[in-house]
């Protein structure tokens, strides 16, 4: 099921980076397993990946990188209604 009327607010993330070569693929859904960060591993973005999300808005969100990266900053995919405001990159 989707997530629904999420606020993400004044955040800021500091991010790894470093992925220098990414082949687009598609994200299978994980089902009943727990989600942790590497199971869906590699995603397609390298900061902010919205997925199966409905009317929220993720606001004043920094993003920082300690290595380059070749992945897109932000990705989303089967959302409605996602505002992204003032993402600092």
């Amino acid at each position: 099921n989707p997530i629904e009327n999420l606020t993400l607010e004044n955040i800021e993330v500091s991010l790894p980076g470093g992925v220098t070569e990414y082949e687009e693929h598609e994200v299978k859904p994980i089902g009943e397993r727990y989600p942790e960060f590497h199971v869906l591993d590699p995603v397609p973005a390298k900061g902010i990946y919205a997925r199966y999300t409905n009317n929220s808005v993720f606001k004043n969100i920094s993003l920082a990188f300690k290595e380059d990266d070749v992945r897109e900053v932000i990705f989303t995919e089967k959302c409605e209604n996602l505002e992204l405001i003032q993402i600092d990159i």
